[in-house]
């Protein structure tokens, strides 16, 4: 006791001497370097400081050793150690939550926490430019602390267990380096900051001149919004072909009213002269009157519902040109503009699937809409007038093409000299950070990627308690879905799908111990499932007026619930009222919808470019070095599907976790893309009553192979809803690594 007092006592000691030291060090040309070790549920050790001081002498640096305390955090989110010159998604929790509590108060303070050590990991992991490191915690840590250090001033090398090591190209190494500890690490928070279309609006003279101002080159350009749609100018100075009223969302005209008109008219004519023709004639030619007149029908249809795809066409073009909006006051500025443009008989949103910018531009006195290419470039000439020149879909830099294709939006300024020659060109990107051009072609360092696609978000599962009686109580109270998904990215569990069941999302990234995480939402109609093509029986008065929720509320209503006595099932038939005794598997939709399940892969390519647009922001060349690993969940399957489309040959594919696929034989997934993958779910050949009602599963094709069903030991929890619930997969975070379906950690 008495030794260990002592011991305590000259390591204090020692401490008060090297921060005392402080001046001293730096009379004599050191550079300083305060150290915080901080333990993460452990205590950060050290076994002799002064070695660690003297090691880093010899390269010119003062280590002021001045805390070492303990802090307890979520074990759950505790990070591990890997060789990455990045820190993953629970580093930055980390540091963030750290950060807050304690924020840095000096330029050169360099943080080392000390984590719990785990099998298979690295010592230690430092990152230059951060000021922040990490090491597993050992009985000594003397060479831990000597290579976070190390790491995080930008070297690596592994430090000699010797107590005065002489590593020449280390030490001279360090003495090239100009620690910056000022950098934070932040991450997208943003949920307007993803969208093909990207608004931008600017007010000019009558010489096309846009205000500029050389501190804020930017000022006059205002970035909106960015959203998956544009807008449709539907009134291209033509009454014709001016909307007056919808129908069903569809815009009606007086070109579709004429249209019509003729149309129908020539037919009744035709009809007219048929009869007459056919009139007191034999039976053959009254029956190829008959013919006739149905062909002549069809064709009617036919031109009407042509006509209605060319005018369509037609607002299109007109659109895309530049078009004068004649219905928006002069008065109006910039800053207003968007407020004025709700009017749905003159400005029709319009859902895109490419990169695109939609502008509206006041010239002189009337402002004007147009859609141009992704990369907008303007010129600014030797007398400081800026005009608009045009846009492209390449990014290019004093000649040099930097991207072919560019997968977000920027906005570049040429400098034109007096002779009106190409003198210097800025580049910002749509937030109106400048990029600098060469760190487009700096290497990418590879992270991995998890992104948590949700399924269908219904009003009456909102509730922490799911069951079945809830939910068909919410059917009948609400009557309503939720607008289907705006096929965006998010940064959180934005309509909190997964996390409250016992952290579900929280698990998965603990395993994959990603870099970056994001959540898109696959929601959509119920009318895109399987259950839209299950018609309702027509004496269940029951279920009126509740739309597409009509046989799924009727399907729930009747379907057995799970056996009290899991070995003798008693679930096989069931008595409908004033249907009789039918076949349970009766009540489950049968028949495979391919155009809702297309419907949802269409939507997931859209949220698959906004997701490229993350991945590639701080570096837009693209690279196959970041790594792809997708959840995803009942209707959220379908749209994994189209993201997947848009990024293949982009990113790497990692793991692909399926849980429940909503209509999975409707997909198809080739393994030999993904280092992992597997499909969760109930098995169709057990007993009826433990099946997933919601989304009766079958194979995902090309998955045959790879499907996990439910441990016996969790039937109690199952049934219509509860094979379905996400709640009830926690167990697949306990499987052991050589049993099918365990998630492979990193």
């Amino acid at each position: 006791m008495k030794s260990s007092i002592n011991v305590r006592v000259s390591l204090y000691t020692l401490i008060t001497i090297l921060y005392f030291s402080y001046v001293p060090a730096q009379n004599q040309g050191y550079k300083v370097l305060n150290v915080r070790l901080v333990g993460v549920n452990c205590k950060a050790n050290i076994g002799n400081i002064s070695r660690v001081q003297r090691y880093y002498e010899t390269a010119g640096f003062r280590i002021n050793l001045y805390s070492q305390e303990s802090i307890r955090y979520d074990s759950l989110m505790i990070p591990r150690l890997e060789d990455s010159k990045l820190p993953n998604r629970l580093m930055q929790n980390l540091i963030n939550s750290y950060q807050t509590k304690v924020p840095k108060k000096q330029f050169n303070q360099l943080t080392i926490f000390c984590l719990p050590k785990v099998a298979n990991s690295s010592p230690w992991q430092g990152f230059d430019r951060f000021g922040y490191a990490f090491y597993a915690t050992s009985l000594n840590d003397d060479n831990r602390i000597l290579g976070s250090i190390a790491q995080s001033l930008g070297i690596n090398h592994v430090p000699d267990s010797a107590a005065f090591l002489k590593d020449s190209i280390a030490i001279n190494s360090l003495k090239l380096i100009t620690p910056n500890y000022t950098h934070d690490v932040s991450q997208f928070t943003d949920f307007d900051k993803t969208g093909l279309s990207a608004f931008f609006i600017w007010e000019e003279d009558e010489n096309g001149v846009i205000p500029y101002d050389p501190n804020n080159p930017l000022l006059s350009i205002k970035r909106g919004k960015r959203e998956n749609y544009g807008y449709k100018y539907l009134n291209p100075g033509n009454w014709f072909f001016k909307p007056f009223t919808s129908i069903q969302e569809t815009l009606i005209c007086p070109a579709h009213v004429v249209v019509a008109f003729i149309t129908f008219f020539g037919l009744f004519i035709f009809f007219r002269l048929i009869k007459r023709l056919t009139l007191n004639r034999n039976w053959s030619i009254k029956l190829s009157g008959v013919v006739v007149k149905l062909l002549a029908f069809l064709f009617s249809i036919f031109v009407v519902g042509l006509s209605t795809l060319l005018i369509d066409e037609y607002y299109v073009n007109h659109y895309v040109l530049e078009t004068k909006i004649r219905e928006i006051d002069k008065q109006v500025s910039s800053s207003s503009l968007l407020s004025k443009i709700e009017d749905e008989l003159l400005f029709q949103k319009d859902t895109i699937s490419n990169l695109s910018s939609q502008i509206f531009r006041k010239k002189k006195a009337d402002w004007y809409i147009q859609r141009n290419l992704p990369v907008l470039i303007f010129q600014l000439n030797s007398k400081n007038e800026l005009r608009f020149k045009e846009s492209t879909e390449s990014l290019t830099y004093l000649g040099d093409t930097l991207i072919d294709e560019v997968n977000t939006h920027f906005i570049k300024i040429e400098k034109l000299g007096n002779n009106d020659e190409l003198i210097s060109e800025r580049i910002f990107d749509y937030a109106g950070k400048e990029q600098v051009s060469t760190s487009f072609q700096k290497e990418k360092i590879g992270k991995r990627i998890v992104l948590f696609i949700n399924g269908y978000r219904a009003p009456f599962l909102n509730t922490e308690e799911f069951s079945r009686s809830v939910m068909l109580k919410q059917i009948l109270a609400n009557k309503i879905e939720i607008n289907t998904t705006e096929n965006k990215i998010y940064s959180a569990d934005l309509f909190k799908y997964w996390n409250q069941w016992d952290r579900f999302d929280d698990r998965f990234i603990a395993k994959l111990q990603a870099h970056e995480v994001y959540y898109a939402d696959g929601h959509h109609p119920i009318k895109t499932s399987n259950y839209g093509l299950t018609k309702n029986p027509f004496n269940l008065s029951i279920i009126n007026n509740i739309g597409n929720l009509s046989y799924f509320y009727f399907a729930a209503a009747h379907f057995p619930s799970t056996c009290k006595d899991l070995s003798k099932h008693t679930c096989r038939y069931v008595n409908i009222p004033n249907l009789g005794v039918k076949n349970t598997w009766e009540l489950l939709p049968s028949i495979t919808n391919h155009i809702g399940f297309n419907q949802r892969r269409e939507s997931g390519k859209i949220s698959g470019k906004n997701l490229l647009q993350l991945i590639n922001a701080e570096n837009r060349v693209g690279s196959s070095k970041d790594t792809l690993y997708i959840v995803c969940h009942s209707m959220g399957f379908a749209y994994a599907q189209g993201i997947i489309e848009s990024l293949r040959g982009k990113i790497n594919f990692g793991g692909y976790y399926i849980f429940c696929p909503e209509n999975p034989s409707a997909g198809r997934v080739n393994k030999l893309e993904w280092k992992e993958v597997w499909q969760y779910g109930s098995n169709e050949n057990i007993e009826e009553c433990l099946q997933d009602g919601i989304a009766p599963q079958s194979s995902v094709k090309g998955l045959e192979q790879n499907r996990v069903f439910f441990p016996k030991e969790s039937y109690s929890n199952l049934g219509f809803s509860g094979s379905h619930f996400i709640g009830n997969f926690i167990w697949i975070f306990d499987l052991p690594k050589s049993q099918v379906g365990s998630i492979t950690s990193h």
